[in-house]
């Protein structure tokens, strides 16, 4: 059996108590665990759902410093406690140790689906949290499949495990989501770090290559070339580097060599942890250390790296290696940016610049650090809905998006305005563009309410007439029902008191779990 919790079905008793947070959430799923528990039944599993993956990823890390908390309660009582997870459902009696289920609910169709899902899932898996997945799409079934398969190939790829630094402080609090304060610092003609954007960097020969084309691209530009922004990059576990950049006087540009051996999550959250907070971060989905230091396999050549003898991949070898660095990359980075790590993105792992731009964006989407396009919340495609998903959310992203280029065209103009880009004329021109379409958009509703002024006067002295004789009645019935209802609250009253004293005599949450984290 499954006890989950859903972030946007909690109950009005837990929402009046706990609000709509992640602690509301555990407790909602501890209160049904503690009944299954007195009836001496142990044969089910934790579930924390919610859209958002900050939500999720906070709520499955507060229940398990929950359940690690309630284990030592068990211990300090005798009843056992072991730390370690039970190998048999018998053994699950005396421990709080249940598994865990994992799934990111309504994330929705396509790419957008798979990273935040891959934020979600696979952030937590490289945590060590985790027992059963689930990625849920709104597509046909069967697609679920292969990228739950190789989200958890790639953390096996990529684990933590073999890597673990102890006495090493959290720069950030796990159970709630605070961006890292750093400084305001500009690059390459772009602000970066404070309460600016997080922003997206590109290699120079990236950028060379869609030079040509960077006014067609819409959204997916970018913003700051690496060899142009004085990047300082170091070896987190270099004290003596790292104390002469905290005892610089200015704020510092800063990212993780390629050249180490660490994991990047690993890496970025030591960093984080000695570097002073004042100093931004860039982020990197993968490091590039091991291409350049041994001789790739074919397997992993592209398409720039083949000589005249290589054979060419397949494209369901090229969709594959694909779908790998999507997950790779909204693991890592997507990660780091739910712990408020990271004041620009760096996306390396694919080599075709367009699609490591849309990626980078998308990333940023997903874990709702930067707003850029709509995000569509829709159900899987489980068959318990009385129409079709898959159609519905095509057509409203159609619809949505045959407007889109007249509603964001302040958006676009404001961010152009604060990154230097652009003067207050377009906005001006832009701005009474869109005021002549709200112009015709008035006077056609208006004509259309004259032609039809006539018939609904019509039907409105028709319905009055019907509310007429109506009235006597409706007054009847409606003393009738307030008499019944003050009757019944009068009976309730000393019931709703008892429950009310019991809750404020209950003894308070201790939300102190930072030291007991898994």
């Amino acid at each position: 059996m499954r006890i989950g919790t859903n972030h946007g079905s909690l109950s009005d008793r837990i929402l009046n108590r706990y609000g709509d947070t992640p602690l509301g959430m555990v407790e909602s799923a501890l209160e049904f665990a503690r009944i299954a528990r007195n009836l001496d039944y142990h044969d089910f599993v934790f579930s924390m759902k919610a859209s958002n993956p900050k939500v999720m990823i906070a709520a499955y890390r507060l229940l398990v410093a929950r359940l690690n908390e309630l284990n030592a309660e068990e211990a300090a009582k005798g009843r056992g406690g072991s730390p370690e997870p039970p190998g048999r459902l018998g053994s699950i009696a005396t421990t709080w140790n249940y598994p865990l289920h994992l799934g990111v609910t309504e994330a929705g169709e396509g790419e957008d689906a798979r990273i935040k899902s891959a934020i979600g899932i696979g952030s937590l898996l490289a945590d060590g949290i985790g027992d059963t997945i689930r990625v849920s799409l709104t597509e046909d079934s069967p697609h679920e499949i292969p990228v739950a398969k190789a989200l958890i190939e790639n953390i096996r790829n990529t684990s933590n495990a073999e890597h673990r630094a102890s006495n090493v402080e959290l720069s950030f609090d796990p159970f709630s989501y605070q961006r890292r304060a750093t400084e305001k610092i500009e690059r390459d003609g772009v602000k970066l770090g404070g309460d600016e954007l997080i922003r997206v960097v590109v290699r120079q020969a990236n950028f060379d290559k869609i030079a040509h084309k960077i006014d067609r691209m819409g959204d997916y530009k970018p913003e700051i070339v690496y060899e142009d922004a004085n990047i300082i990059a170091i070896d987190p576990r270099d004290d003596e580097t790292i104390a002469k950049l905290n005892a610089q006087q200015s704020a510092q540009f800063v990212t993780v060599t390629d050249e180490i051996d660490l994991p990047v999550i690993a890496a970025f959250r030591l960093l984080a942890a000695k570097l002073q907070p004042r100093h931004p971060i860039l982020l990197k989905d993968v490091f590039r250390h091991s291409e350049r230091s041994r001789g790739i396999p074919s397997d992993n050549l592209t398409g720039n790296q083949r000589g005249p003898s290589t054979p060419l991949r397949s494209a369901q070898d090229d969709s594959s290696d694909f779908l790998q660095t999507l997950l790779t990359a909204s693991t890592n980075i997507g990660s780091l940016l739910c712990d408020g790590i990271g004041d620009a993105v760096l996306v390396q792992g694919e080599e075709a610049p367009g699609q490591a731009l849309r990626l980078s964006y998308n990333i940023l989407q997903a874990a709702g650090s930067r707003i850029f396009k709509t995000d569509y919340v829709a159900c899987p495609s489980c068959g318990r809905t009385l129409f079709n998903l898959q159609t519905t959310t095509a057509k409203s992203s159609h619809l949505a998006s045959e407007r889109r280029k007249d509603r964001h065209h302040g958006m676009h103009c404001e961010r152009a305005r604060r990154n230097g880009r652009c003067g207050f004329r377009l906005c001006r021109r832009r701005a009474r563009q869109s005021e002549s379409l709200c112009r015709q958009d008035r006077s056609e509703i208006q004509h259309s309410r004259s032609r039809s002024s006539r018939s609904t006067e019509r039907s409105h002295s028709r319905a009055r007439e019907m509310d007429r004789t109506r009235t006597a009645d409706s007054r009847a019935r409606a003393r009738f029902i307030a008499q019944r209802r003050l009757s019944t609250q009068k009976r309730s009253a000393k019931s709703f008191d008892h429950v009310l004293s019991h809750f404020r005599a209950s003894k308070p949450v201790n939300l102190d779990f930072r030291a007991r984290v898994a």
